[in-house]
């Protein structure tokens, strides 16, 4: 029983995930540092983040469910 193509979509699947966590541990809180130094207030800092990663997570979903969509078409097309 051929699995490899599973465990390439799994394993591809789990680098997204941690890329975008690295993302949101990452460069997120920079976003605070470089805008609270130019003079914006706390609650316009703190809209901007929760933006980047709202978006940023409803993304992945988007593109996790294309590679699943994918993934499937192709394993039932055989």
């Amino acid at each position: 029983m051929k699995l490899t193509g599973l465990f390439g979509f799994v394993m591809m699947m789990w680098i997204i995930i941690l890329v975008e966590s690295a993302f949101l541990v990452f460069v997120v809180p920079m976003v605070d540092r470089i805008l609270l130094r130019n003079g914006y207030g706390r609650l316009v800092v703190s809209s901007i983040e929760a933006l980047i990663s709202i978006s940023s997570v409803l993304m992945l979903i988007f593109l996790l469910n294309k590679m699943k969509n994918m993934y499937m078409q192709k394993k039932l097309q055989l």
